[in-house]
């Protein structure tokens, strides 16, 4: 029982002194937009591949394709990313 409350012990002071360090060091990234796809996303031209119609239809991203939400552009048009709302992008036409 020893060994376990003395490893115990040693896992709480390691993870402690982890927060520690880490907080003293900070979180700064070079890429601040990583993660925030729909954010990388904002000022490229893509091309729209469902309607949109009643501010909803799809855009060709890459080789995907994400929900927009905008002014009506048929298919083809091309629309700038002026920003995301999750998953969805917002676009208005080029």
């Amino acid at each position: 029982i020893g060994q376990l409350v003395l490893f115990s012990l040693l896992a709480v002071a390691a993870v402690y002194s982890a927060r520690q360090s880490y907080r003293k060091i900070g979180n700064t990234s070079t890429d601040p937009m990583l993660n925030d796809r729909g954010g990388r996303l904002t000022g490229e031209i893509v091309t729209v591949i469902e309607a949109i119609q009643n501010g909803h239809g799809r855009v060709k991203v890459g080789d995907g394709a994400w929900p927009a939400r905008g002014a009506d552009a048929g298919v083809g048009d091309r629309v700038r990313v002026t920003g995301a709302d999750g998953a969805v992008l917002l676009v208005e036409v080029v």
